[in-house]
């Protein structure tokens, strides 16, 4: 999540590290129960660690190839969200139990 805090910084901010900026894209990104003022201070050297560490960054890229980063590792980890479900039903056959059937597809590039 802290790469995602340090790309997202970077493409509504840019390649120059604001700390005030930083401190508003932390508190949009995390829900406040979970900002106390020691895990704000916390998170912020971690993403400017890791905002300083991207070689997206480093060779100041086109936020549109940043977006696609973020895209790709979102499909890539969370690949739930980015399938098609369809409920599943028997329509011939042995009768069977009633048990509720879910079907997920999902597409990777390779």
């Amino acid at each position: 999540m802290i790469n995602i805090v340090a790309k997202r910084y970077y493409i509504e901010n840019g390649h120059e590290m604001k700390e005030n900026l930083l401190r508003q894209v932390i508190q949009a990104s995390f829900p406040p129960f979970l900002l106390t003022t020691v895990a704000e201070d916390e998170l912020l050297n971690n993403v400017k660690a890791s905002f300083n560490a991207s070689t997206r960054v480093q060779e100041r890229c086109d936020s549109q190839v940043v977006k696609q980063d973020i895209v790709r590792y979102a499909a890539a980890n969370w690949f739930r969200e980015f399938s098609r479900t369809f409920d599943g039903f028997v329509s011939s056959g042995p009768k069977l139990p009633k048990i509720s059937v879910r079907l997920a597809f999902n597409s990777q590039e390779c």
